[in-house]
């Protein structure tokens, strides 16, 4: 979390996750308890916070569509690049797919 906003979650030792972020940030990130509730709360419906995704512009394009499918929908990486209009990028789009912060905001499960 900085500034009040989830930057990215991972497993307790989720190094690349951990590293990249320390580099964006240029600080280092300790864990934090509270959070554990607050995803619980938003899974739930119960409230939402503020994300900061950090990534390159191509990125956030894939993430915003990732975001566009809905529960019980699988896509493919060569579906996710044309509907973005970038049919030749699909190792692009599976790149960004593996680097999503946050997966359970973004849902990168959704695409094979």
């Amino acid at each position: 979390i900085i500034n009040g906003a989830l930057c990215g979650i991972g497993f307790k030792d989720s190094s690349p996750l951990h590293n990249r972020l320390s580099r964006i940030f240029q600080r280092d990130y300790k864990e934090d308890k509270t959070v554990g509730k607050q995803v619980l709360g938003y899974l739930l419906n119960e409230h939402s916070f503020p994300i900061i995704l950090v990534g390159t512009p191509f990125q956030h394009k894939v993430w915003q569509e990732l975001q566009k499918i809905p529960t019980g929908e699988c896509l493919s990486y060569q579906a996710i690049a044309e509907r973005l209009g970038e049919a030749k990028k699909v190792r692009a789009v599976a790149s960004a797919v593996g680097r999503n912060p946050i997966s359970w905001a973004i849902p990168c499960h959704r695409v094979i």
